[in-house]
């Protein structure tokens, strides 16, 4: 057998994580659920401005 030809088992589905069927409808539900962990990640930070556009500019700014 080559290395090519060796294919790596599928990785297991974590045991603490929501299963979703492989459908339109369950990819969907695992981006929402993705976003909603994501979602106020930073919101408690004073350090950065709450807006996002005025944060991409302080962003950008340090690159000139």
């Amino acid at each position: 057998m080559t290395i090519a030809e060796h294919k790596p088992p599928p990785p297991e589905p974590a045991k603490d994580q929501p299963q979703y069927p492989d459908t339109p409808e369950g990819r969907r539900a695992r981006r929402a659920a993705a976003l909603a962990k994501a979602a106020g990640m930073w919101k408690d930070r004073t350090d950065i401005p709450k807006d996002g556009l005025e944060y991409q500019r302080m962003m950008r700014e340090e690159w000139r």
